[in-house]
């Protein structure tokens, strides 16, 4: 499809008019960027060409632990911070056109003060991002966890869609879960556009994770009894096939459709690593309170655990109603603008 073309996907997401693109960066590495944010560059340029889209790459810097004591130490490091945000700038410009082979004239790039995920939300919403695409080292341990954190509270809660970029090969295979809510009727229509766009098959996935009422009325933070569990059915799972069925042909989806039983995150992630698929699509609402915090969890643990890029499908409703802020502090440094 040629960028700035219709289809699904545009209906769906809006047509994107800016995808932002938030890269971690070692510093001290520089002017290499690393292999995690060249993943990243090379998934927002894709998004960036395929709608004919602006292209924001946005790097935080962590903040410093004191502040400084005296007017002459604030200003060296007013001064270091202005060194290292330039350096920082000419790395990613030099990377985007080696990587992508796109013009340095077309892209911004921010530099902005802050934890990570507090600075991609504020300028998500500042320059009116359509698309964040955030990345995942594929680190292990402690530092996964913490390095997991950032997509997993973009996901949470931001305004708008996101794709975690991760390396995978092409294997012919998109995955797409839903559980019939209206986010999972905007992902599968994104996913069937990705996967004709991708040339793969399209898998549709339904968990059904099946408790007892008395299980239900339990107690906060107790764990069921296994005697309270419900034991799945052949005629429960068979009606979870129907429902699969009609909800493709009613959106007039092609695709391999599959019932699981078990807790949904934990099945996604199963799915896509037993089938290793090139792409998961997932839905998330706009909901607040603790209806987003219980739909959001499950992209946000399939964000963390999925051994291949996760796109997280927000209704373009979501992002129209999302707050206005104040005009931001301006950034450290800002080069190319559009």
């Amino acid at each position: 499809m040629p960028a700035g073309a219709g289809g699904p996907i545009s209906r769906v997401m809006g047509q994107l008019r800016r995808v932002l693109c938030a890269v971690e960066l070692d510093a001290s590495g520089l002017p290499a960027l690393g292999d995690a944010a060249e993943v990243v560059l090379r998934a927002g340029d894709r998004e960036a060409r395929l709608h004919g889209a602006e292209l924001v790459v946005l790097h935080a810097l962590p903040m410093d632990a004191g502040a400084p004591m005296s007017p002459a130490a604030l200003e060296q490091s007013l001064f270091q911070r202005a060194e290292v945000s330039s350096a920082v700038i000419d790395a990613v410009l030099a990377g985007i056109q080696r990587l992508t082979g796109r013009d340095p004239e077309r892209v911004q790039v921010e530099v902005a003060d802050g934890p990570p995920e507090r600075a991609i939300l504020q300028a998500a919403d500042d320059t009116g991002a359509d698309l964040v695409v955030v990345g995942s080292t594929g680190a292990r341990g402690l530092r996964r966890l913490f390095l997991g954190s950032v997509a997993s509270d973009v996901v949470r809660h931001g305004h708008t869609s996101v794709l975690v970029a991760r390396p995978a090969p092409e294997t012919g295979w998109v995955l797409l879960a839903v559980d019939f809510t209206p986010a999972s009727q905007a992902a599968a229509e994104v996913a069937a556009e990705e996967a004709r766009r991708r040339g793969a098959r399209l898998c549709v996935l339904h968990s059904m994770e099946l408790v007892s009422p008395e299980a239900m009325l339990a107690e906060p933070g107790v764990i069921p009894s296994p005697a309270l569990m419900v034991t799945p059915t052949d005629d429960l799972v068979d009606a979870g096939r129907r429902r699969l069925t009609d909800f493709l042909a009613r959106l007039s989806i092609e695709a391999e459709s599959e019932v699981v039983v078990g807790p949904p995150a934990d099945s996604i992630v199963s799915a896509a690593r037993d089938r290793g698929v090139e792409l998961v699509v997932v839905g998330t609402s706009n909901k607040s309170g603790i209806d987003r915090l219980l739909l959001g969890s499950v992209a946000a643990t399939v964000v963390r655990d999925a051994p291949c890029p996760v796109l997280v499908v927000r209704p373009r409703d979501a992002r129209e109603e999302r707050p206005r802020r104040a005009p931001p502090t301006p950034p450290t440094t800002q080069a190319a603008p559009l």
